[in-house]
């Protein structure tokens, strides 16, 4: 693993972690469209970083991209 790599993985957790407490602080919002929003913003945004994640530990399913 290059020093790159650990530099993208570490930034990787560090999102990883704040959409965790984004997550958190989401569900202390009052029940209603705002907190429903939030939280289907923020799991979008967690399957982007998974999918992410993916493509960066599997390079070759996705050649041709």
């Amino acid at each position: 693993m290059s020093t790159r790599d650990v530099a993208e993985a570490s930034n990787l957790l560090e999102i990883i972690k704040l959409l965790e407490s984004l997550k958190e602080a989401a569900h202390q919002l009052p029940e209603d469209t705002d907190r429903r929003d939030a939280l289907r913003e923020i799991r979008d945004f967690q399957l982007r970083v998974a999918a992410l994640v993916h493509r960066l530990a599997f390079p070759r399913h996705f050649v041709g991209d």
